[in-house]
């Protein structure tokens, strides 16, 4: 009988905060009320908006790096966008976790001379 193999609580905690960071992206960029209606200009930048929004607001929480949404013309073409299909990139960096700290000791005289000029005052 196999043994199940447990995920680490590190790679658990990593991937509960990945899920944290794309459960509200996916949320904004569902952006389902911008289904079937007629595709202006407005649309699209009111989706990058609304993406960079949330993007902005993850990162000043702590949650990412950064983060961006834009149209790439080259995904867009007339014939995509006359079908009414349109394709908005986004990327983001999320904040890595901790995972190996060092602390350096050095033993040194420094500190003697606050030491002593501490002594010379009283």
């Amino acid at each position: 009988m196999a043994s199940a193999v447990m995920p680490s609580t590190d790679s658990v905690a990593c991937g509960n905060r990945l899920q944290l960071i794309n459960a509200p992206i996916a949320r904004i960029v569902r952006h389902l009320w911008a289904i079937d209606k007629s595709l202006h200009a407005s649309i699209p930048r009111d989706i990058i908006e609304g993406i960079n929004a949330k993007l902005r607001d993850l990162t000043r929480n702590g949650y990412l790096i950064g983060g961006e949404a834009w149209f790439d013309p080259e995904a867009n073409t007339k014939d995509t966008l006359k079908d009414g299909k349109l394709r908005i990139d986004y990327d983001y960096t999320p904040v890595p976790p901790l995972e190996d700290l060092t602390l350096r000791q050095r033993i040194t005289d420094h500190h003697w001379m606050q030491f002593t000029a501490s002594l010379a005052g009283a």
